[in-house]
């Protein structure tokens, strides 16, 4: 039984810390949901945390439920799994005791994680404290020890951008445009939430610093749009408003600045404009056309809207310009082009070449390459790239990736009809 292993007060301990952390603040149904199924297991009634069960006591359902015909348990429960592997990757990664639930039900487990030498240990009847020294840092603390926590890429450089010091002659204020570059930089990979809002949080600063600078404004819409993206956001219809908003604000204080230009048409497809997104993406590339993230960000507009063909010339210059940083995403962004082209071959050329340089290899990315070996018929090196996505999907659902963003559902059926002959099934992964 869980409570042999595991104090309640230890569990309780554990659900506060959680519940106080940034990952699960503004989810308090989420919080009830884990505190419901952590309660019955320690009282040994691991056995009744059925779907139903849960469907009743924690999202209020009545006593005609069926999760077989109602999936609001298996949803939230993706949703919550997803959390608690976000939670223990950043917040959570010291905490003394670890509680998971693992995929096909509903029972959570509990890992007592001992201490690192010098600290207090832990028991198999309950988990000691530790104590903890803390230090509150400003903002520019905290892009030093992201910069530093996630492999000391070098501060001050956008990924991928030629020429962000253009940049500068928008403003006389360094610090804010020390801490544009960086919001722009700082939340890669955005598959990782805490590096998004993170990010946020520096494009705001800058706007708090020159509120005439177009940069804060341009930056925080083009991080909204990322985090909506990628699945963070909690409100997405709401954000994409705001991104909206703040992409227009900074067009209007300065017409010139063509990082406005490239918000706005992220904003402009998340509100449903694709041509008006195609627009303002040329607009940005006309005004930057030797920055590799303007050239990088008409490619991936076009490509998301429906035109892929379009979409591989930027993206060939995009990586031109961006020169040899490892950490720019135009290789992965030209290889999904050419699959949606249709040239598997060719995507999965790029994608070698972008691991064999150190570039990312997301699970989204991954994704593609599994599909680009299956239309080849590559079963099997399909069947390691898919395993490598599953492994990722509690803390990053792929599939509610692509339904995000890409607009012409033609371009995901062809990437899942790719996949089936290796086993893949929508919803099922």
């Amino acid at each position: 039984m869980a409570s042999d292993a595991v104090a309640a007060e230890s569990a309780e301990a554990q659900l506060a810390r959680i519940a106080s952390s940034p990952q699960f603040e503004d989810s308090k149904r989420l919080v009830e949901f884990l505190r419901y199924v952590v309660t019955e297991a320690l009282a040994g009634r691991e056995h009744q945390l059925t779907g139903r069960a849960v469907g009743q006591a924690v999202f209020g359902r009545g006593p005609d439920f069926d999760p077989q015909h109602d999936a609001i348990v298996r949803v939230e429960a993706g949703r919550l799994r997803r959390r608690l592997s976000l939670y223990y990757a950043a917040t959570g990664a010291g905490d003394p005791l670890r509680i998971t639930i693992p995929k096909g039900g509903y029972v959570p487990t509990f890992e007592l994680v001992a201490a690192p030498a010098g600290m207090s240990s832990t028991s198999a009847t309950g988990v000691t404290s530790r104590s903890q020294s803390r230090v509150v840092l400003g903002v520019a603390g905290v892009v030093v020890l992201l910069a530093m926590a996630f492999g000391g890429y070098a501060l001050i450089r956008d990924p991928g951008s030629g020429t962000t010091a253009d940049a500068r002659r928008f403003t006389a204020n360094s610090e804010a445009h020390a801490l544009f570059v960086e919001s722009l930089s700082i939340s890669w990979p955005p598959t990782n939430r805490q590096r998004v809002e993170a990010a946020l949080d520096l494009a705001r600063e800058v706007a708090r610093l020159d509120a005439d600078f177009a940069g804060g404004y341009a930056a925080e819409a083009k991080l909204l749009w990322r985090y909506i993206m990628f699945g963070h956001s909690e409100a997405p219809a709401e954000d994409a408003a705001r991104a909206l908003e703040l992409a227009e604000t900074a067009i209007s204080l300065q017409p010139e600045f063509g990082w406005g230009y490239q918000a706005l048409s992220r904003a402009r497809h998340l509100t449903g404009d694709l041509d008006g997104a195609v627009a303002a993406a040329r607009q940005a590339a006309d005004l930057q056309p030797m920055d590799a993230e303007s050239q990088g960000n008409l490619g991936l507009i076009l490509l998301i809207t429906g035109r892929p063909e379009e979409a591989i010339a930027p993206l060939r210059e995009a990586i031109r310009l961006a020169g040899d940083n490892p950490r720019a995403p135009y290789w992965n962004l030209l290889a999904m082009a050419q699959f949606h082209a249709g040239s598997a071959d060719q995507a999965i050329t790029t994608l070698e070449n972008n691991r064999a340089q150190g570039g990312p290899m997301g699970p989204h990315v991954q994704f593609y390459l599994a599909a680009a070996y299956a239309e080849l018929g590559r079963f099997a090196d399909a069947r390691v790239a898919l395993v490598r996505v599953q492994n990722a999907a509690q803390v990053f659902s792929v599939e509610e990736w692509l339904e995000r963003l890409l607009v012409d559902d033609a371009q995901r059926q062809q990437v899942y009809a790719a996949l089936e002959p290796v086993g893949f099934t929508v919803g099922e992964n």
